[in-house]
């Protein structure tokens, strides 16, 4: 089911870089549980949207907002202006993978001083920003899971197919990233009655390749079209060989991705 590639000189140059990447796709990273609320994700959100910043640059946000926020309690320092930090998090990630064209400071500002009716300069910015960048040792994310979800979907096609996945993934992904804590805590509960369990969770977490996987799976399962012409059962099993995950921690995360998914639009 793996997509083809031309055979021209920049294809397969193209063709053992992009092998390359899905290998390091395939491995795994440091275990972390999600911390942010649902109400505070998305304002994340929000803020990106009125600030004109794509799904790249509010992944990325949220990342870096976890990751500072998790630095400074181990430091046992409060954040004394949260939504200061969140738009200059927003604005600085913006300047690593966004567009900036019209995203100045002054826009922060503006938006700034329109929730809060409070006043804030360019210098009360840069000491956020200086602050943000120390804290995680001027580092930012290199990838986010929209990356990783594209990478996969362009490496996972199926022959025959003209269906392209990539705008209900990018929902479904968004989606999650709103919802993660909430649907972390249900996906955990499949695995809490036992420590052999718990451990198996802990190292399926962390595989770059397990929220790709369960986005897809999920998708096929909201999608009526996709489940009458795909056999769902095979695919899940051509997935568990493809990134070492089984069967049924692909289908636990597809299933809780789809449930709660399908919970929120009946409240709506």
């Amino acid at each position: 089911m793996c997509s083809s590639f031309a055979m021209d000189s920049e294809s397969i140059v193209y063709k053992d870089y992009f092998n390359l990447w899905f290998g390091e796709l395939g491995g795994s990273e440091v275990y972390k549980e999600p911390i942010l609320s649902d109400f505070t994700l998305d304002k994340v959100k929000l803020f990106c949207y009125s600030l004109q910043q794509d799904t790249h640059v509010f992944l990325m946000a949220v990342d870096v907002l976890e990751r500072y926020i998790s630095t400074k309690n181990l430091l046992g320092l409060e954040i004394e202006d949260p939504l200061l930090y969140i738009i200059t998090i927003i604005y600085l990630t913006g300047k690593q993978t966004g567009d900036l064209s019209g995203f100045k400071t002054e826009t922060l500002i503006d938006l700034y001083v329109k929730l809060t009716q409070r006043l804030l300069t360019n210098g009360q910015i840069k000491t956020a920003e200086i602050d943000i960048l120390m804290t995680l040792d001027h580092t930012l994310p290199l990838h986010t899971k929209i990356d990783d979800m594209n990478l996969f979907l362009q490496y996972y096609q199926i022959p025959d197919l003209d269906v392209d996945f990539q705008p209900l993934c990018e929902e479904i992904l968004n989606f999650y990233v709103v919802n993660s804590l909430r649907i972390f805590n249900r996906i955990k509960l499949n695995y809490m009655k036992k420590q052999e369990a718990l451990n198996a969770f802990v190292d399926i977490y962390s595989k770059r390749l397990y929220l790709p996987i369960g986005i897809f799976l999920s998708a096929i399962k909201m999608s009526s079209r996709l489940r009458t012409i795909l056999h769902y059962k095979t695919i899940v099993l051509e997935l568990s060989e493809l990134s070492f995950i089984h069967e049924d921690h692909l289908n636990i995360l597809a299933k809780e991705i789809y449930n709660s998914r399908k919970e929120l639009h009946k409240q709506l």
